[in-house]
């Protein structure tokens, strides 16, 4: 289901014309980010055992929120610039 929205989203975000660029583009992306993190969870699994998987996950999870976080108080300054000059 999620791929499905994703794959809209790209497609729908895309220029007229570009829908296969962009296409091509995600899936390539997804591809590679596939066998990439296979490989490298993997490798910490095999490492240093499965807990400090769930860990890796854990902490790449929170530093994303904290991102589209900030982007998000970013966005909205921006916005109130924008709105006070006119």
């Amino acid at each position: 289901m999620i791929n499905v929205a994703s794959t809209l989203s790209v497609a729908s975000l895309a220029t007229k014309g570009e829908e296969g660029m962009a296409l091509g583009v995600y899936n390539s992306i997804i591809g590679v980010a596939t066998i990439v993190g296979s490989l490298v969870s993997g490798y910490i699994a095999a490492s240093f055992g499965y807990s400090w998987c769930f860990a890796t996950g854990t902490v790449l999870t929170g530093l994303t929120v904290v991102c589209f976080w900030l982007l998000e108080l970013i966005m909205q300054n921006d916005s109130k610039k924008v709105l006070s000059f006119r």
